[in-house]
């Protein structure tokens, strides 16, 4: 079943998809930046 791989491993399913582990980056960029605000 697709659906319990996705709960089981989001993380993986996650790192699959390029445009996902971006948009990752940016949120993080924005919350480290606004911590140093």
């Amino acid at each position: 079943m697709i659906c319990d791989q996705v709960i089981v491993e989001p993380e993986k399913m996650i790192l699959k998809l390029p445009r996902v582990q971006h948009l990752c980056a940016r949120i993080l960029g924005k919350l480290r930046s606004e911590e140093d605000e």
